[in-house]
């Protein structure tokens, strides 16, 4: 498991509520977050922010040679799961 650094960490952050929160999706911001992403070396990556597929998706994760987690969507789906079997 990785994480990235405290500098990163900050950079996504900043990513995250100076941009997409107010709907500003750049292919820069998205050819940084995906350098970041392939600077660990993982296999996948969990999308734990609920705008973070909006910039980055299953497209992106199939080009990278990653799998991306949306977060959003697993809880969608296992929502939808339980109240099917109720």
């Amino acid at each position: 498991m990785f994480t990235p650094s405290d500098p990163e960490q900050d950079e996504v952050n900043r990513i995250i509520f100076g941009e997409l929160v107010l709907g500003k999706i750049k292919e820069d911001t998205r050819r940084r977050l995906l350098k970041i992403i392939e600077s660990k070396g993982c296999d996948g990556v969990i999308l734990g922010c609920t705008e973070l597929p909006a910039i980055l998706t299953q497209e992106h994760a199939k080009a990278a040679g990653k799998a991306f987690l949306d977060t959003v969507d697993i809880h969608t789906h296992a929502a939808l799961d339980t109240a099917l079997s109720s």
